[in-house]
């Protein structure tokens, strides 16, 4: 019974690693299709990132007003702007952040 109970065990192990093999071969074979989809993947989750913490800031995007009669260049004019890391810095946020609402340049 000892016998049978260790070979069986044996043979798990020996099925276990034939079928780690295997899937590794698949990965291996598909290595450049897999590194392409992870880099989407990470593009991705950084896009979402980046939109749920301008969310989170309620930030908008600059728009850019009527160009400069002097030189012809846009204008963009910056309403309620603030530096992303002003609401992080905690009670300096009353005294520097919030100072200068409107910015034109």
């Amino acid at each position: 019974m000892n016998n049978a109970y260790l070979e069986l065990q044996l043979a798990e192990r020996n099925e276990i690693l034939r079928v780690l093999q295997e899937l590794t071969s698949l990965i291996g074979t598909n290595a450049d299709q897999i590194e392409v989809l992870v880099e989407a993947l990470a593009e991705i989750d950084f896009i979402l990132m980046c939109a749920k913490y301008a969310d989170d800031l309620q930030a908008a995007e600059p728009l850019l007003a009527e160009p400069n009669r002097k030189n012809g260049l846009p204008v963009l004019r910056l309403y309620e702007a603030r530096h992303p890391c002003c609401p992080l810095i905690g009670w300096y946020r009353s005294m520097l952040c919030w100072t200068t609402r409107h910015l034109l340049l």
